[in-house]
């Protein structure tokens, strides 16, 4: 089942955003193929990168909260 999020930004927001999924596809690469986790939805490109990116920061904190 999909889910709909909508999400009012700014022109800063936006690009942002934009930029960071497009720095996700360009970078995050192995043997010229996209490093996605299995895809078990029905979540389009964008999305699935997005919440990727979301995933990593959420890792990222957990980890730095777990040195402390």
């Amino acid at each position: 089942m999909q889910k709909l999020v909508t999400l009012h930004l700014d022109e800063t927001d936006y690009c942002d955003i934009l930029n960071a999924v497009a720095r996700y596809q360009r970078e995050t690469r192995v043997a010229n193929a996209l490093i996605l986790p299995d895809c078990r939805g029905e979540s389009d490109l964008r999305s699935r990168i997005l919440a990727q990116i979301c995933r990593a920061w959420a890792d990222y904190r957990d980890q730095r909260s777990s040195i402390r």
